[in-house]
């Protein structure tokens, strides 16, 4: 039986544990039962494969090509989990830019090719409206503002400008390393053009009835 993909992580666990350099990235995964959450810190291994790059010199080509393997297979584990999901789901870091993991939904209900292009531009925020994006952005990664993410997160836009007419609604929600520090929001993509058409004819019907 093919192992599905909680047991295929809990087996790149035990072989990326063989390696100490990727340790820090092991703990990421172990540390969270949920699934989903599981989902969300494996993320953070991605950057295992530019520190592998920054390294190249000081570990053997067996080791790493090991490593790159082992990191392949992982990411592949978690875009099919991501794709299972059936939303669009991304992660762009403070600058605004969007990382090459991302589900395949994305690519129909944002209508773009999302890897390493600025979430601004993916959401098609207008120009003039481009720099409330990068002050939104200033103000959730430096952490020091009275305002809770919550609060923040209304802020930044709520849905997406389908040209098919789709109800396109966006949620964010943060994703911590294992300092506590904050490394990259998650973006919730739903199609919800179906209870926001619910909603319309109920408030139709309402006003009907007055």
């Amino acid at each position: 039986k093919e192992p599905d993909a909680s047991g295929k992580l809990e087996s790149l666990c035990q072989n990326l544990s063989r390696d100490e350099k990727m340790l820090e990235y092991v703990d990421f995964l172990q540390r969270f039962p949920e699934l989903f959450s599981a989902i969300e810190e494996s993320y953070l291994l991605y950057d295992g494969k530019v520190k592998i790059t920054d390294h190249h010199l000081t570990i053997g080509d067996e080791e790493l090509s090991q490593a790159s393997r082992e990191l392949e297979e992982l990411n592949l584990t978690i875009s099919a989990m991501l794709d299972g999901f059936g939303q669009g789901l991304l992660f762009f870091n403070g600058h605004g830019i969007c990382s090459p993991v991302h589900s395949k939904a994305c690519v129909t209900l944002l209508e773009a090719e999302p890897a390493n292009k600025h979430i601004a531009d993916i959401l098609k925020v207008p120009e003039k409206e481009r720099k409330n994006i990068d002050d939104w952005l200033k103000m959730v990664f430096a952490g020091s503002v009275a305002m809770s993410f919550e609060e923040l997160a209304e802020i930044a836009p709520a849905s997406y400008p389908h040209t098919a007419g789709l109800f396109i609604k966006l949620e964010y929600k943060q994703l911590f390393d294992a300092s506590g520090k904050l490394k990259n929001i998650l973006l919730i993509v739903t199609d919800a053009s179906k209870e926001q058409q619910a909603k319309i004819r109920l408030h139709e019907n309402e006003s009907k009835a007055l």
